[in-house]
């Protein structure tokens, strides 16, 4: 594992996912892309692996705690389960995982770089929201995608080649681009995202949330046309 002062990749996603200000998450499927930046972390350390071909099982290798709260939390429900599933499904329960994004969001308050708040949603009730308080993590994060992204000539190494895939994957590089730079590079982020492992994987869990979010608008209109 890297050492304390450096960022994870599901710390690094979750900075791209937090609003600077509010601390509270953007919109698309930013759990999806902290679902699979979890996974991405247990095989680079050695906690799990993912069978290769289309039953992309994931097996238990080392189930040692990693000393990381939200890894560990994730590692947990791995071990525990009684069967097996596949990638793209751990990723999806991971991303639904209650406590992730706080876990995460703490940790990060320990390294000095979000602050803990809450805020009050429909007068009644508190919501905990992570407001930036140090943007340097988050900004040298995005100058290292950008100059990955707009230079083809860059070949990135193995953990930022993963967090740009995820994070593609998840919809939350658009957002921090140039509209021209957009369109020059989505063609070259959607061969990366295909191309690595977790990228994919992750891209196959949004897809399947989206289908879901379908389903379930297409039931509720069903539904409350006919009741």
């Amino acid at each position: 594992m890297r050492d304390s002062s450096q960022l994870g990749l599901h710390e690094s996603i979750a900075l791209l996912a937090l609003r600077d200000e509010t601390g509270k998450a953007i919109g698309g499927w930013w759990k999806q892309a902290l679902g699979g930046a979890v996974l991405a972390e247990l095989l680079f350390a050695g906690k799990v692996g993912v069978e290769s071909g289309k039953k992309s099982f994931v097996n238990v290798i080392d189930a040692t705690p990693t000393g990381d709260a939200a890894l560990d939390s994730c590692m947990k429900k791995v071990a525990s389960s009684k069967r097996r599933a596949q990638a793209p499904s751990w990723i999806s329960r991971f991303a639904n995982h209650r406590d992730l994004k706080h876990l995460i969001a703490r940790a990060l308050c320990s390294k000095g770089v979000l602050m803990e708040d809450e805020t009050r949603v429909l007068i009644f009730f508190k919501q905990k929201v992570y407001p930036e308080i140090n943007p340097k993590p988050e900004r040298d994060l995005i100058r290292r995608i950008n100059e990955v992204a707009l230079d083809a000539s860059i070949s990135p190494d193995s953990t930022t080649r993963a967090l740009i895939a995820i994070a593609h994957a998840g919809e939350l590089l658009k957002p921090m681009m140039d509209k021209q730079d957009w369109k020059s590079v989505k063609e070259r982020l959607d061969a990366m995202m295909e191309s690595d492992p977790i990228g994919y994987l992750t891209h196959k869990a949004v897809e399947a949330a989206q289908a879901a979010a379908i389903a379930a608008a297409t039931s509720g209109g069903v539904v409350a046309s006919t009741g």
